[in-house]
């Protein structure tokens, strides 16, 4: 019931941005030069080994940056991951989540669209504290997505999207698929 209720609200928020009064969005969106954001959303995660999997529905965070070579193409990187246990200062057990390094690139098909594709790849590391298993397990991820960049002013705009992530820390198969707002400035 918990994760139902968090699903709802999330998706409530993601299209929030539709029912306001965007003034700027028949504007052009200046995207040249340095470009960077935030990202913050609700990712269902999937893990897979030795026969098993496991789903989770958790906190995704991420920050972006890089460069504009032209409005239609950014390149950048991608700092992001899950929160699958929060760790406790008191007790040292307990803590677990997937962080990850993206190369990636915005592709912006129309120049009078703020729709953009975004595709990356890069290293995951899944991490955790549990005694006896290993800390650390390392590997590499694939990512791809959409959004759409809601313009507040001609350069700052309210992001919504989805992205899908298909990483291998060590043995452990993981995919991935977000939904989430972010703040983007160009």
């Amino acid at each position: 019931m918990r994760k139902t209720k968090i699903k709802i609200i999330f998706l409530l928020f993601l299209f929030q941005p539709l029912t306001m009064g965007l003034t700027y969005a028949d504007e052009e969106h200046h995207r040249k030069g340095f470009w960077g954001g935030i990202d913050v959303g609700v990712g269902l995660l999937e893990q897979s080994m030795d026969n098993s999997t496991k789903d989770d529905t958790t906190f995704y965070l991420g920050f972006q940056g890089g460069y504009a070579l032209n409005p239609n193409f950014l390149i950048g990187v991608e700092l992001s991951g899950w929160l699958l246990e929060a760790a406790n200062v008191n007790d040292p057990r307990y803590g677990e989540g997937v962080s990850q390094i993206l190369a990636i690139v915005r592709y912006y098909p129309l120049q009078t669209s703020n729709l953009f594709l975004k595709a990356g790849g890069g290293h995951v590391r899944m991490w955790n504290n549990r005694p006896g298993e290993p800390s650390g397990m390392n590997g590499g991820v694939f990512s791809a997505g959409v959004g759409y960049d809601f313009l507040v002013t001609d350069k700052t705009a309210l992001t919504p999207f989805a992205s899908y992530y298909l990483g291998t820390p060590g043995a452990i198969d993981y995919r991935a698929i977000n939904f989430g707002i972010g703040v983007t400035f160009h």
